[in-house]
């Protein structure tokens, strides 16, 4: 058994990284609590899945390898979860070779230093695509909602991009496989289903697991979602956190963002993946009724989003 150091435990990923870890005979997940020499003390491999507020991202980042860099006897093998958007504005088809196209918006910086600092230590960097499915909070219970309140549909040539889905699960079993495949040492790997389909595909796979017709959504609706509700709903939703009246539920909002999002035609190219960490993709379908029965669940029991 090895000890493996998990940083980012309490997230989405960390946590079913642990259930997969505490599950296996091979290896003994160690949570990580602030980061110090003393951190890695009989550890033998290290995972850093910090996810969500770029803050934390890079902060974790600076800590964990700057750490490790000063620290003799580094653990045998360091993974980091890293994000595809370090690709900026690329299209087409790119795989881990390619760098940056464009000015990188806030959270994709924040991605492209905190790999940088991951391959100081050469760590083994996963460039995820879009996480969905059980437990996911962003692509899979936040669309879900949506769909579910028709905020969300078919956007016609807006919804044409490609989405580039992984589920939860696949994710964690390419964090496995780079943890235990020999000789991968400072390289990177996107993490990506094959033959990804468009963000209309999606959610209509998705609405259709949830048993939703999937209305279309017209340009000038959309418009007013991102431009003119998005601001005003994310200004109160976070002045009800700091009152503590968390509970009050209102419309979540719909990032601007999202529809340059859904119509990037970047795709990634997950050869590597599948040849050296060997790893498979889960259907669409399989995948979708996954996140619709884990939100049904959610609804049902009224747990929080």
């Amino acid at each position: 058994m090895i000890r493996v150091l998990v940083v980012g435990a309490d997230n989405f990923v960390g946590r079913r990284l642990v259930e997969a870890l505490n599950a296996s005979d091979w290896a003994e997940p160690v949570i990580a609590g602030p980061i110090g020499v003393g951190s890695f003390v009989g550890v033998k491999a290290v995972v850093n899945c910090t996810v969500g507020e770029p803050k934390a991202i890079l902060s974790t980042a600076r800590a964990l390898y700057r750490t490790l860099d000063a620290r003799e006897g580094a653990p045998l093998r360091i993974v980091h979860l890293g994000s595809m958007t370090i690709y900026g504005a690329a299209h087409g088809q790119v795989d881990e070779h390619a760098g940056p196209e464009g000015a990188l918006g806030p959270y994709a910086a924040v991605q492209y230093a905190a790999e940088q600092l991951a391959r100081s230590v050469g760590a083994v960097v996963l460039r995820a695509g879009v996480e969905y499915g059980p437990g996911a909070p962003a692509w899979g219970e936040r669309v879900g909602r949506w769909l579910l309140a028709d905020r969300i549909g078919d956007l016609g040539a807006d919804g044409e991009g490609v989405c580039n889905l992984v589920l939860v699960d696949d994710l964690v079993a390419a964090l496995i496989a780079a943890l235990r495949v020999p000789g991968i040492e400072a390289q990177a790997f996107n993490i990506a289903q094959r033959d990804a389909p468009s963000w209309n595909g999606y959610f209509a796979a998705y609405a259709a697991a949830l048993g939703r017709p999937l209305k279309a959504i017209p340009p000038w609706r959309l418009a007013i979602e991102t431009l003119l509700l998005a601001v005003p709903l994310k200004v109160l939703q976070r002045l009800l956190r700091a009152l503590k009246l968390g509970a009050i539920r209102i419309p979540e909002p719909i990032p601007p963002s999202l529809p340059a999002t859904c119509r990037q035609t970047l795709r990634l190219d997950v050869q590597r993946a599948e040849q050296v960490l060997g790893l498979r993709w889960t259907p669409l379908d399989i995948g979708v009724k996954a996140a619709a029965a884990a939100l049904d669940d959610r609804v049902q029991t009224g747990a929080s989003t």
